[in-house]
């Protein structure tokens, strides 16, 4: 039957050393790897809050010219509700002045 040898040799000790040290190089290319990807979320969460702003001070603009061009309809429809009453008068005028012999 075999024997199995229960002492510690040097190629014991240095296969354990290699585990430890790939798995700490191991955990350190993960943990870079984390770090980039959090910096890349924060870029784009900065880019995506930069975009939202522009475009909120692109719709108070909108919402600015709208607001003026519905100040200046009203503007319009007033001037042509005179001119209307206003030619109304003259029609009246005129046919008072058609009806006299």
């Amino acid at each position: 039957m075999p024997r199995i040898d229960p002492t510690i040799s040097a190629g014991n000790l240095l296969s354990i050393a290699t585990i430890i040290v790939a798995v700490g190089i191991a955990w350190g290319q993960l943990r870079s790897e984390q770090v980039y990807q959090q910096d890349q979320i924060n870029d784009m969460k900065r880019a995506r809050e930069i975009r939202i702003a522009a475009t909120d001070q692109h719709f108070q603009t909108l919402d600015a010219a709208v607001a003026a061009l519905s100040i200046q309809t009203a503007r319009t429809d007033t001037s042509l509700g005179d001119i209307r009453a206003g030619i109304a008068r003259i029609e009246a005028k005129l046919n008072k002045l058609e009806e006299r012999p």
